[in-house]
């Protein structure tokens, strides 16, 4: 079997555990709320298909116990949500019941109200079969943030460990606070990384590519978040802390202590302080974090900046170091190359000491190349103008490497000198483009370059019109009734050299 695109490889593998279908217990009457409130089913499939996100839960509902473990037996389901208005002990009853059944299972309690009596003994964890507790606040992209965070944990170990996937670690215990601020979390992620993925061959490319998207992570308490830190701590995107929560030195300052500990082992990975007290924020600043109000009405727009400046969304932004202006920007790697040739050697070598250039990939979802050009970095005894070139050279070289054997999308604002195949339209190469893109294939998928690393062989560079654009050029000239076919070959010839070539094909070959 051949990819069209061999960069896609990694994500193929990516989040092999989705959450498809999920049992929600409840009374009719919450069933009831949850629709009128917030139309669950229906605005989990916009907040879906508004996030290019596929394939939204098909959610299932009983209001009995016995019929929800009936229910788990003949139908396969990832995730258990229960409202706590089941009566008195009966949600922690339920929640056992399905963890006997199904250790691995996860069960979330969802709340009416903050106030709830259930909920206010819940928070105490008082029942270790509950995974965790939220609000509903009449929103249903709470439910898109409970799947995503399950999802998130389901595939950590492969996705992280295995294909480099990077996570943010968000430490807090707040129910209220986690229950208004993941779904905005999540959505401004998925937003971002949907936004920042150019570089995908094409359409399929890029809609695979979102399966690289950061993963959350909730920790909530200082221990768990810590000891997630050390064992994850090359994986780590970012840290996003509360100020206050449960560790062995006491809840006050435990988010600042994080913070401190985190910067003292790795003073590059960016460490969100969040709270309620304005207090902090100096503290948090003057280690080198940012902080953010939590009551403040502008999270999403803070969220977006912070995702742009630490993380590495958006475009990249050349900075001259003597005076903090932005002096150029690049929205793809094919950008990035070559601008980084062309700016002052001072803004490189910024870029360069704050390991940017392989921070700004990572959040394109380019992970083999982040983790390549990561270690190309300026030292003491290193010539800046033989690091920037041996950087330009590395991303050129990867731009060409994945292009083999490959069908690119022609796009004006990426084609260049690295691309072997292309086309230009959605329609069909022909039998010439599709032979020649056949022996990219296999001259990709039988290594032969490596076989005979003397000689080099490689299919001419080719774009292709497909027969998208013909379709076209017959529409617009009005010659969709076929009566030329009659006519003498020379006509034929003159009739198709006079017609005009649509205009979007015109301004495509205008760039080769």
């Amino acid at each position: 079997m051949y990819l069209p695109d061999q960069t896609w490889l990694p994500f193929s593998n990516l989040i092999r555990n989705r959450v498809y279908n999920v049992l929600l217990v409840c009374s009719d009457y919450d069933r009831f709320m949850l629709e009128e409130d917030g139309r669950v089913e229906e605005e989990l499939y916009h907040e879906y298909t508004e996030l290019g996100l596929s394939s939204p839960p098909k959610i299932t509902h009983t209001n009995s116990e016995e019929r929800a473990l009936e229910l788990l037996r003949e139908n396969r389901f990832q995730l258990v949500i229960t409202m706590l208005d089941l009566g008195s002990d009966r949600v922690e009853a339920l929640a056992e019941s399905v963890k006997s059944l199904y250790p691995e299972m996860p069960v979330i309690a969802l709340s009416p109200s903050p106030d709830h009596r259930k909920a206010r003994e819940l928070r105490g964890e008082n029942c270790p079969y509950i995974d965790n507790l939220f609000y509903w606040q009449g929103s249903s992209s709470i439910f898109l943030a409970m799947i995503k965070l399950v999802e998130d944990r389901m595939n950590l170990l492969n996705d992280t460990l295995n294909e480099n996937v990077p996570c943010i670690l968000l430490v807090e215990d707040s129910v209220r606070f986690i229950s208004s601020y993941l779904p905005k979390l999540y959505t401004e992620l998925i937003r971002q990384t949907r936004s920042s993925i150019k570089e995908g061959l094409n359409e399929w490319g890029k809609t695979l590519r979102m399966r690289g998207r950061p993963k959350v992570i909730l920790k909530k308490n200082f221990t768990e978040a810590w000891d997630f830190y050390q064992e994850f701590r090359t994986h780590i995107l970012g840290v996003i802390t509360d100020v206050s929560y449960p560790s062995p030195m006491g809840r006050e300052r435990s988010g600042l202590e994080l913070a401190k500990k985190i910067k003292q082992v790795n003073p590059e990975c960016p460490v969100l302080v969040q709270s309620t007290e304005k207090r902090h924020m100096d503290e948090a600043i003057a280690m080198g974090c940012n902080f953010t109000w939590k009551l403040s009405d502008t999270t999403e727009a803070d969220l977006r900046l912070y995702f742009e400046k630490d993380y590495g969304f958006g475009a990249f932004r050349f900075i001259d170091p003597a005076t903090g202006n932005v002096i150029a920007t690049a929205t793809n790697m094919k950008e990035v190359q070559h601008t980084m040739k062309t700016i002052p050697i001072e803004s490189f070598i910024y870029h360069s000491k704050r390991n940017d250039f392989s921070r700004w990939m990572r959040s394109q979802s380019l992970y083999n190349l982040a983790k390549t050009i990561k270690p190309i970095v300026l030292k003491e005894d290193s010539d800046p103008e033989e690091v920037r070139m041996l950087l330009y050279r590395t991303i050129k070289n990867y731009r060409a490497e994945r292009t083999r054997g490959s069908i690119a999308e022609f796009s004006k604002t990426n084609y260049d000198d690295t691309l072997f195949f292309s086309r230009m339209g959605k329609g069909s190469l022909g039998g010439k483009g599709r032979g020649l893109a056949f022996i990219a294939m296999e001259m990709k998928a039988n290594k032969m370059q490596e076989k005979y690393p003397d000689i080099y062989l490689s299919i001419p560079r080719t774009v292709v019109i497909s027969t998208e654009f013909f379709d076209k050029f017959i529409a617009l000239n009005n010659l969709e009734n076929l009566e030329f076919v009659n006519l003498p070959d020379k006509e034929i010839l003159n009739l198709f050299i006079n017609g005009k070539l649509p205009g979007d094909l015109v301004e495509n070959l205008e760039e080769i």
